[in-house]
């Protein structure tokens, strides 16, 4: 099994200099490639973010915080009702605040207690060497914007 981490934040940073989320969307590049084997799955295992009252009405956020997890990179098996087709989704979860008590509220996690994979639409190994994700609020059809984004994928 293989893990992904993702970490970016709105701005680049030591930690993250070459994930930054631009409008939305976060390019992660590895070092070396990534070889998915030959009918890998995939699943979303944790996330975290974190708002600033700045760039989102947390108010707003809370009260409907579902959001989806879209890969263009790699073609998923993946079904959306909505649209009646297939969506490079890995995840659809609702995100729950992280701290309450936090002054700011801005925190926002999930974690799954067992990991739904996907059937990864590959039928050979495959290398990669960059995903594009993008984080969506299901209500507003927009990217999420925040400060900090991170979550961990699970390929098996």
């Amino acid at each position: 099994m293989k893990q992904i981490k993702v970490v970016a934040r709105g701005t680049p940073s030591e930690e993250t200099p070459n994930n930054a989320m631009t409008n939305g969307i976060i390019n992660v590049s590895f070092n070396e490639p990534l070889t998915i084997e030959a009918g890998s799955r995939i699943a979303l295992d944790k996330f975290y973010c974190h708002l600033t009252a700045v760039n989102t009405n947390i108010d707003d956020f809370r009260k409907y915080p579902d959001l989806a997890i879209e890969m263009s990179s790699l073609n998923l098996e993946s079904f959306d009702s909505d649209k009646r087709g297939r969506r490079n989704v890995v995840s659809y979860f609702i995100a729950s605040q992280y701290d309450p008590d936090e002054q700011d509220k801005g925190g926002f996690m999930y974690e799954a207690k067992f990991p739904a994979y996907l059937d990864i639409n590959n039928e050979m190994d495959i290398d990669v060497g960059t995903i594009v994700f993008r984080v969506v609020n299901i209500k507003t059809n927009l990217a999420l914007e925040a400060d900090y984004v991170s979550f961990n994928l699970l390929i098996n």
